[in-house]
């Protein structure tokens, strides 16, 4: 049986109705709530010991987390700071090797010259259309007998890089004398010229051809090249070469690929349904 004269801060008396089942005591000066939600046991505990939440007692300095940046200071609930995250993708974005070659330069193998990328291109597969390209850049005079000879030999043991604008001084040089000759431009190739005057073509292209003695140059050859420039780098409104043709004829194909890969791919598991159910049908 208690006294109900002792004074012990660490006795609380029943809580009334008004404080909602919760009751403060102060003992060494902090802070003890004790009730019935606090209490392990429920409301009808009786008296039954009490859970007191206290306090927990702090950490020392060295295991105190560091405070965030100032102008960097949301988290998220995983834990992440969100323009951290943002930096870490655009380092990953920056090390990949299609971000990287933006800024690299390479060599053009005709004219030595630094070039981006997208200002450069790899020589053809063929041969005989490497003895076209080269012979046209003879022809103008930017390239020697003897460095056209060099050039196709490494050419021939590795495919080099170009600049797509000696492909367009080939194929005008081609245009302009077939212009000369026919007095009107091949809007749709070379092919369909006299016969006669595809003789006078092939026997122009081949007096400046020595580069190499085992083959010969045809008219179709000839006559391919053109029409793989005339299709890249002429503009079909103004009538220009212009390598900007290229770029623009090349990022609308780039566009309409990446479209038809949409489209195929939400396409797919319709297409999928349909034989599984048409297979499976009763």
């Amino acid at each position: 049986m208690l006294d109900s004269g002792d004074d012990d801060d660490s006795v609380v008396s029943r809580p009334s109705t008004s404080q909602q089942g919760k009751s403060v005591s102060r003992s060494g000066g902090q802070d003890v709530f004790r009730g019935e939600r606090d209490s392990p046991y429920g409301s009808n505990s009786g008296d039954m010991p009490r859970y007191q939440r206290q306090q927990l007692p702090q950490a020392p300095e060295r295991f105190k987390p560091s405070l965030p940046i100032a102008n960097d200071p949301v988290q998220t609930s995983a834990g992440k700071n969100p323009q951290r995250f943002c930096a870490r993708t655009y380092q990953m974005h920056v090390e990949t090797p299609a971000f990287r070659a933006k800024g690299t330069k390479y060599t053009c193998h005709i004219c030595s010259a630094m070039r981006a990328p997208h200002e450069i291109r790899y020589s053809s597969r063929k041969m005989h259309q490497n003895i076209v390209l080269l012979t046209c850049m003879k022809a103008l005079k930017i390239i020697s007998s003897i460095s056209a000879r060099c050039m196709y030999k490494d050419i021939l043991r590795n495919r080099k890089r170009i600049c797509h604008e000696h492909y367009v001084e080939a194929a005008s040089f081609i245009a302009k004398y077939v212009q000369n000759m026919w007095q009107q431009f091949p809007y749709e190739g070379i092919g369909t010229m006299p016969r006669n005057m595809k003789e006078n073509l092939l026997t122009y292209i081949q007096v400046h051809e020595d580069i190499d003695t085992d083959v010969s140059l045809s008219f179709n050859d000839i006559a391919q090249f053109f029409h793989d420039c005339l299709s890249k780098y002429r503009e079909e409104e103004t009538g220009i070469w212009s390598v900007d043709e290229f770029y623009r004829k090349n990022a609308a194909k780039e566009g309409m690929m990446r479209m038809l890969k949409i489209v195929s791919c939400s396409l797919l598991p319709l297409k999928f349904c349909v034989d599984f159910r048409r297979r499976h049908r009763n």
